[in-house]
């Protein structure tokens, strides 16, 4: 999605956002980053909040997703997440 949150056409970049029943309700004990994080679905029901990954990808030629960046400050360490802010 755009930061507006408008659906990407093939070949432009955008933000993966999760939508579903086996997506979270936020973050435990931290409000800040569940309003960052989670927000009302555009494309599904009113009732049903998207997950942004923070992941930047575009669709390609094959209708596939192909991941391009991170949007934040985060990178992955041994699978862990860190935020390269939290280090500085």
């Amino acid at each position: 999605m755009t930061p507006e949150g408008e659906l990407v056409s093939e070949g432009e970049s955008g933000e993966l956002y999760f939508s579903g029943p086996g997506v979270a309700l936020g973050y435990y004990a931290d409000e800040q980053t569940t309003q960052q994080k989670f927000v009302d679905g555009h494309f599904t029901a009113p009732s049903v909040s998207c997950y942004r990954t923070g992941d930047k990808v575009c669709w390609n030629k094959q209708g596939q997703l192909e991941w391009l960046a991170r949007i934040d400050n985060q990178v992955k360490v041994r699978g862990f997440r860190v935020d390269i802010n939290e280090l500085e």
